[in-house]
């Protein structure tokens, strides 16, 4: 599948543009990318180890969304502590 999703376009003057990820899809493609899958699950990886901070401003739905159309089951098995994360740092 196309993994070029998750971007906003740039524009600031007429001579250039450039195409930036949003939070979700830089987050996801990190993961994906970087992280192995049998440490997708290791919460100390994304908040003391590359010191991952603010999860209470991604958008849960844009996270799911985007983490389905990817298809990766690294992906699949790396939400549902994402989404923990979120709702953690939403409630602090």
């Amino acid at each position: 599948p196309s993994r070029f999703f998750g971007f906003t376009r740039e524009k600031p003057d007429a001579e250039y543009a450039y195409v930036i990820a949003t939070p979700e899809k830089a987050l996801l493609d990190f993961i994906y990318f970087e992280i192995p899958f049998n440490q997708v699950l290791e919460r100390d990886l994304y908040t003391e180890g590359y010191r991952f901070a603010h999860f209470e401003q991604l958008d849960v739905k844009v996270l799911k969304n985007y983490t389905q159309r990817y298809r990766s089951p690294k992906l699949s098995r790396a939400l549902p502590l994402l989404l923990k994360l979120c709702a953690e740092d939403r409630h602090d």
